[in-house]
């Protein structure tokens, strides 16, 4: 599984939502093939942000 720091994430999401700094993001693990985090802050909806694994699921 490749790592990534809530910093990392909060900088990709910032793209899409102004207060992105003020979402904490965990991993799910439970996944084999992609990289899977759950993004949320108290009283939001949360953010799921996937990192599609190029070896199995070839993007052109």
């Amino acid at each position: 599984m490749q790592s990534y720091s809530n910093t990392a994430l909060q900088n990709i999401i910032s793209n899409f939502i102004d207060d992105a700094r003020k979402y904490h993001f965990t991993p799910i693990t439970n996944g084999l093939i992609n990289t899977t985090f759950s993004g949320s802050k108290k009283n939001t909806p949360k953010y799921i942000l996937q990192h599609i694994n190029s070896t199995i699921f070839f993007i052109q």
